[in-house]
């Protein structure tokens, strides 16, 4: 029997999120709520997918996160820059759940 798989969980569903906040679209929330750790969390808030289009009727559907610079004057500098981090295979976006955000208090643009 195919059942649908919810995709979305608020706090009320336990799920350990802070109120307001809601699991990007297309993460499961059964594998997605035993998660514990803050920063996993509210990466799994934040996740955006886009499809691409590999050409020959072939799409790709892939999934970022974009953090924005801190806003202070010590950032400057940084804040031109764009990093782009890329886990290997058999790895998810989760592994930079602790240094994106250093990055991006820091001044750079993730």
């Amino acid at each position: 029997k195919n059942e649908a798989v919810p995709t979305t969980a608020t706090a009320s569903a336990g799920a350990g999120l802070r109120a307001g906040r809601e699991f990007a679209e297309h993460v499961p929330i059964e594998p997605a709520s035993l998660i514990q750790e803050r920063a996993a969390i509210d990466m799994l808030c934040d996740l955006k997918h886009v499809m691409l289009d590999l050409g020959h009727d072939v799409q790709l559907r892939t999934s970022y996160i974009e953090l924005q610079p801190a806003d202070s004057a010590t950032t400057k500098a940084a804040a031109a820059t764009t990093l782009v981090l890329l886990p290997g295979f058999d790895s998810s976006v989760l592994e930079y759940r602790r240094l994106a955000p250093l990055l991006a208090q820091q001044g750079f643009r993730v």
